[in-house]
Parts: C-alpha cells; structure tokens; sequence
C-alpha cells in the first residue's frame, strides 16, 4: 500500500518519505464526528480495476486507453493528458451514481476531475494534491489497481482559515 502514498523511481523508499503523512489518522485512531465536523484530517480510499499496469510516460496514449476503458465500466471518465501541461498525469471524473461510494464528508464535488499520478510519485507531491483538490488518484506502477483517495482536506483549511480570522 505504500506505492499509492508514494513511488520514488520504483525504489523501495524509505518510511521517512512518508512525512507528509504523518498528520493523518489511521482509522483506528479515527474519531468519524471529528472528521465529518472537519475537526480531524480523514482519508477515504476506494480502489478501481484498471487490468492493466501503467507504463512509461512515453506510452500515454496507452495508459490514456486503459484507464478510460476503466473509468467507462464505472460509468466514470478518464483522460490522460498528454503533454502534462496541468502538472498531473491525467483526470478523473466520478459520475454522480458512484458520487454515493463516498462518505458525505470527503464526497467529491459532481462534475469536478480529481488529478490522476501515475507511475512515481513522490510523497510530498501526493499529498499536495490532497491539500489542492481534497482528492487524488494514484495508479502506481507493478499495479494493476489504481486508487482514489478522497479527504475532507478542503473543508479542513476553510476551517481552519475561519477560526484564524475569528481571532
């Protein structure tokens, strides 16, 4: 499971990598009323069959075919974008039937593209992502599952920035 959270070149990486992680709960220490008041950072990970492993950059064209041909037996969509001109690998959209596999507090926003990472991914990146768009999915290589993890990142900061002003 550490490649979802990061893959640094196919390389074993240390725990260390993991840092930008350390802020959030595991579910045993999880407390759902803190997390759904956006008083506690939360995850929520649901994992897609992609039945196909990622490859190379130069072969995006390929990933672009098998991860939309798993986002369409979801009834989701998919892109990859090829020339990576927004910084991430690729775009998923979650239809609003499967919006429902989502708890209501990190429940992505219907019509909104969560960034897909494909291949490697450094942990700091990751969790950049989870802090910008409150979701991500990560497709790692050697898997043939991609997952996405959603959070209550967004409403967390706005809460936070709230009670900062409050001051």
């Amino acid at each position: 499971m550490s490649d979802v959270f990061g893959q640094m070149h196919q390389s074993c990486a240390p725990l260390s990598s993991l840092a930008p992680f350390k802020f959030w709960h595991s579910t045993a220490e999880l407390r759902p009323d803190m997390v759904e008041s956006s008083e506690e950072l939360g995850l929520w990970m649901i994992s897609v069959d992609v039945a196909a492993f990622p490859l190379p950059d130069r072969l995006r064209d390929e990933n672009h075919a098998n991860l939309s041909r798993a986002a369409n037996l979801h009834g989701d969509t998919a892109s990859v974008d090829r020339s990576q001109s927004h910084g991430a690998d690729g775009w998923w959209t979650v239809s609003d039937v499967n919006r429902a596999q989502f708890p209501e507090w990190c429940m992505p926003w219907s019509g909104v593209s969560v960034p897909v990472e494909i291949g490697t991914c450094r942990p700091g990146q990751l969790a950049d992502r989870l802090m910008q768009y409150g979701a991500c999915m990560r497709w790692p290589y050697g898997s043939t599952v991609a997952v996405i993890i959603a959070t209550n990142a967004l409403r967390w900061k706005a809460r936070m920035l709230a009670e900062c002003h409050d001051d």
